[in-house]
C-alpha cells in the first residue's frame, strides 16, 4: 500500500466553502475510480487542511488519477472552481509507506433496500457519485445503529419515503474495498418520493421488467435481480475492475 497526503494552506474564514466542494466533487470522484479516504482533517485555527489517501500501488494511483479526470464529476468540478477563489493559499503533497501494521482491520457495513410499493415496482436512485448507473437505496450503517434501523434512515434521506423493513435478501462482500453490503426488503409505509438535495440526482419507482436496463454496474445488478426473483438469502464475495464472483451460497 502507498499513501498520498495532500495539504492545503487555506483561508479559515472559507474552510466551508472548500469542505463543501471537496464533499460534492472531489470526494465523490475519487471513490467512485476506487480510491479510499484514510481520513482527513483541519486543524485547530482552520488554516491547514490534510487529506490522506490509500492506493494498492503506484500504478493503480496513476489509472485512478486518470480515470478521475475522465469523468463528468472533474468537468463540473472545474465549471465551479471559481468557489475556491481565495480559499486555497497554497497546497503541497507527498508519497508515504506505512512503517508497520497498528490498527484493527476495518469493515465497513452498508445497507440497501430492495423497496416496492402497491403496483409491484422497484425503487431506483441515481447518486451524484455514481451517475452511470441506478441502484438501490443505501449508505453506511452508524456506530450503535442496528441494520433495519439504518436501512429505514438511509431510505428517507436519500428518497423522503417510510419503509417497512421485511426480511433479509442477501449480503454482497466487495473484497476491494472490504464494505459487506446487507440487502433487506421493504415495502413503503409513508412520505412522500423527494430526493435528497445534493446526495440523489433522482429517485423513480420502475417495473421490474425494466429495472435490470436501467443498472449498469455488475454488482448493483447482481443484488437487484436476486431480491426480485429469489426468495433464498444469497451470500456473495466479488471483486471489481474487472467483475469477478469469488464465492456465491444460498440459504
Amino acid at each position: 500500500m502507498i499513501y498520498r497526503r495532500r495539504i492545503y494552506e487555506v483561508n479559515p474564514e472559507k474552510l466551508e466553502a472548500f469542505n463543501d466542494f471537496f464533499h460534492t466533487f472531489l470526494l465523490p470522484n475519487q471513490l467512485k475510480q476506487g480510491a479510499r479516504l484514510v481520513g482527513r482533517w483541519a486543524t485547530a485555527d482552520r488554516t491547514e487542511v490534510t487529506a490522506i489517501w490509500e492506493y494498492a500501488s503506484l500504478e493503480e494511483y496513476e489509472r485512478i488519477e486518470a480515470a478521475v479526470r475522465l469523468d463528468p464529476l472533474h468537468g463540473l468540478a472545474q465549471q465551479h472552481k471559481h468557489v475556491l477563489a481565495g480559499v486555497i493559499l497554497d497546497k503541497r503533497e507527498d508519497f508515504l509507506e506505512s512503517t508497520g501494521v497498528y490498527g484493527f482491520p476495518k469493515q465497513i457495513v452498508s445497507v440497501s433496500a430492495c423497496v416496492t410499493n402497491d403496483a409491484g415496482e422497484v425503487l431506483l436512485v441515481r447518486t451524484n457519485w455514481r451517475t452511470d448507473t441506478w441502484e438501490l437505496p443505501g449508505g453506511q450503517a452508524e456506530l450503535g445503529e442496528s441494520l433495519e434501523t439504518a436501512a429505514v434512515r438511509e431510505v428517507f434521506e436519500e428518497t423522503g419515503l417510510r419503509i417497512e423493513v421485511r426480511e433479509l435478501s442477501g449480503m454482497y462482500h466487495n473484497l476491494n474495498s472490504n464494505i459487506l453490503n446487507v440487502v433487506y426488503h421493504a415495502r413503503v409505509s409513508g412520505g412522500a418520493l423527494c430526493p435528497q438535495q445534493g446526495e440523489i440526482l433522482a429517485a423513480e419507482f420502475v417495473p421490474q421488467a425494466e429495472a435490470g436496463a436501467r443498472v449498469t454496474r455488475p454488482q448493483q445488478l447482481e443484488r437487484i435481480l436476486h431480491a426480485m426473483h429469489e426468495s433464498a438469502f444469497q451470500y456473495q464475495a466479488f471483486q471489481l475492475r474487472p467483475y469477478e464472483v469469488i464465492c456465491i451460497s444460498k440459504g
